[in-house]
This record gives structure tokens, C-alpha cells and sequence, in this order.
């Protein structure tokens, strides 16, 4: 497939090292912005390698794996990217296309990808509760939709 590199540039305009994101490569990534139709994120790592500078990500709706969210009363809605990411959060995904001269294009359609860690709106870290919710660190029991990932096993 295409690679498209990132390089890091000293100040004798020699690459020192290059950073490689291939298509399928799976990266870590903080939401930047969120609409109801996509979310775009910094991803500040590949693999376990940290990039020396974060590069645009983009997740869209159809990629991002939500499925239908219960309202209650066995009402039933669609969602829409806010419902399951919030400005913040750090997420697992995949590179699925090299995207455009602004973007690479990634997808959290996987068990193992999705939110891993976040902050509730009050700003108190949140941990999995399940692949639909995370819950405050406390004793609040407060708890907020997110598409989670699934804990990958050692």
C-alpha cells in the first residue's frame, strides 16, 4: 500500500528519524473537534513509538463503530459522534486510509478501539465501565456514553 512519511528536521534541514503511519497501523489520539458527522483528533503516537509532532486524524461516523444508543423506555436512537466522543479523550484507532494532504482517516469499528481514557464534563477521570459507558474515579457513580475499546489482553 502507500506510506506517507513524517520527518523530523534538524536544523542542518538533515532528517533525523522518520516516522512511518501505514495503512492498518494502529495509533493513540486525542480528540481535537467534534460535529455530528466526525470527529478530528491529534495523533501523538504509532504503535509505541511517540511522533515527535502530532499529525491530523480523522474519524467519521460510518468508521466509528456506535451503534444504536437505548434512551430509555426501549427508545432506541441513532447516534451522531458527540454521543460517543468528547473533546479530551484519548483514543485507540486504526489507520484505515492515508486520507488527504490534511488527514489520515482512522477507525475505531474494532472491539479493541475506541476511547481508553477520558474526563467527565465536571473534569474527574473516568474508567471503562463497559463498551458503552465509563464511569468517575470516586464515588460519585456518575457515568457518560462513549464508544469504548474493549481491553486488549497482555
Amino acid at each position: 500500500g502507500r506510506v506517507k512519511e513524517i520527518s523530523v528536521i534538524s536544523p542542518s534541514l538533515k532528517p533525523l528519524r522518520t516516522y512511518v503511519l501505514t495503512v492498518s497501523s494502529i495509533c493513540v489520539a486525542i480528540v481535537t473537534r467534534c460535529t455530528p458527522t466526525l470527529c478530528t483528533l491529534s495523533i501523538i503516537s504509532t504503535s509505541l513509538t511517540p511522533l515527535p509532532h502530532p499529525v491530523v486524524g480523522t474519524i467519521r461516523l460510518e468508521d466509528s463503530g456506535m451503534g444504536t444508543i437505548e434512551e430509555g423506555n426501549g427508545v432506541q436512537k441513532e447516534p451522531d459522534m458527540m454521543d460517543g466522543f468528547r473533546i479530551g479523550d484519548v483514543v485507540q484507532a486504526r489507520v484505515v486510509s492515508l486520507g488527504d494532504t490534511r488527514s489520515y482517516y482512522l477507525t475505531t469499528d474494532e472491539e479493541g478501539l475506541g476511547v481508553v481514557g477520558a474526563k467527565s464534563e465536571q473534569g474527574v477521570v473516568m474508567v471503562p465501565r463497559n463498551y458503552r459507558e465509563m464511569e468517575e474515579i470516586g464515588n460519585t457513580g456518575k457515568r457518560e456514553y462513549r464508544k469504548v475499546a474493549k481491553p486488549m489482553s497482555a
